[in-house]
């Protein structure tokens, strides 16, 4: 059985509040705990091929103003009709610059990226041109989720039989006041899967399906989330699938899936 709530943060993190006495647990997150099997395609009429060339980060998700018509999906694009979404990606105050996306120290621009009605993920291209997540926020659930390394979730290369991996410490806050309701360890991979050629925006376009899968353990829960993304070199994040389970205080199980798609012709 899957318990939804609706706007989450889109590459997870996630965490629910359980409102009130000194039993309120806190969160429900949007990274996991159960064995997730995930499809190993984004659409299972196509068929996937490994990657014969290597692509860099920054033809595969340009960070440049970006604001598109995309539909969003809960269950199977068959079992639901979706909803209307968009595909934004904006300058935005972050952990790494002022309103502008910059400050007097060049420090890297900062992105603020949503991809449909998820939540906001905060994103820089660091030195290594990796891009990353500083921080990600969901107003439904009122949190945001910092980690102190951020978290790549493109790798500078993306070729055949590359794999990322990486760990950091991360907290929950509380949105409103800024106070910490938890904190814990965030591992996580990045690999890609391969090519395929999909339906979106009415056309039949080539996207690079990249994965990434991220297991969070905090002192009152564990979550696992699978994220994958198709990318159009040089349109960025086309599509993507985000499949997740927690459990919290080792009682209380809950999996989510939902899809975004791009609906606005390239």
């Amino acid at each position: 059985m899957s318990m939804d709530r609706p706007d989450h943060c889109p590459f997870a993190v996630m965490a629910a509040a359980i409102r009130g006495a000194a039993a309120a647990v806190v969160l429900a997150i949007l990274v996991g705990c159960a064995a997730l099997q995930p499809a190993d395609t984004l659409d299972a009429q196509s068929a996937i091929t490994p990657l014969q060339y290597s692509y860099d980060a920054a033809s595969l998700f340009p960070l440049r103003q970006t604001n598109v018509d995309a539909r969003m999906f809960r269950q199977s694009r068959n079992a639901d009709g979706g909803r209307e979404a968009t595909i934004s990606l904006e300058p935005c105050a972050g952990a790494f610059g002022d309103a502008t996306g910059t400050d007097s120290r060049q420090a890297p621009r900062t992105w603020c990226w949503q991809m449909g009605p998820m939540g906001t993920t905060f994103v820089h291209e660091n030195v290594d041109g990796h891009l990353v997540a500083v921080r990600e926020q969901s107003s439904e659930d009122g949190v945001e989720v910092q980690y102190d390394q951020p978290v790549v979730f493109l790798p500078a290369i993306i070729a055949h039989d590359t794999r990322f991996e990486g760990q950091t410490p991360v907290r929950v806050l509380d949105l409103a006041s800024g106070s910490q309701r938890d904190s814990g360890i965030c591992t996580y991979t990045v690999e890609p899967l391969g090519l395929q050629r999909l339906p979106i925006g009415g056309q039949r376009v080539e996207v690079v399906v990249v994965r990434e899968h991220r297991h969070l353990q905090l002192k009152m829960a564990e979550s696992e989330v699978v994220i994958t993304t198709g990318y159009v070199r040089d349109g960025g994040p086309a599509i993507q699938t985000v499949d997740e389970a927690t459990t919290v205080m080792g009682l209380i199980r809950t999996t989510k899936h939902r899809r975004v798609e791009r609906a606005a012709p390239f």
